[in-house]
């Protein structure tokens, strides 16, 4: 699972970045077969104003295809990022299922020596 980290009008240390990256593995470490990228994009809304303005954008590029995008907003990095990880593993598992459910045949017949009977 390749992690890219972009940041616009925000320092990111790298301290941050290694915390960041630690904390997207363990979120999304049961799914890494089945993603191909995961880039995070950093950027300030307000600027040197300050507030809730740290907007974290999370995009997950799914294998063999598919793309997940979600967006968070918060007081710092760290936060935003906690916030993020879980959101984006739920999101990433409830596409996976959707998936699995639509290869599953809906009604399976077995055939006995009485006939057929759906199940």
């Amino acid at each position: 699972m390749q992690i890219d980290i972009v940041h616009r009008n925000v320092r990111v240390t790298q301290e941050q970045k290694e915390w960041i990256q630690r904390r997207i593995h363990f979120a999304l470490s049961r799914f890494a077969r089945r993603i191909r990228r995961v880039t995070l994009v950093f950027s300030d809304i307000n600027g040197a104003r300050g507030g809730v303005d740290k907007k974290c954008r999370f995009v997950v590029m799914l294998s063999p295809h598919g793309e997940i995008m979600i967006d968070e907003t918060a007081v710092n990095i760290e936060a935003a990022v906690a916030a993020i990880s879980d959101r984006v593993a739920r999101a990433i598992s409830r596409t996976l299922e959707r998936r699995n459910d639509m290869n599953v045949p809906r009604e399976q017949t077995i055939k006995s020596e009485y006939g057929s009977t759906a199940l």
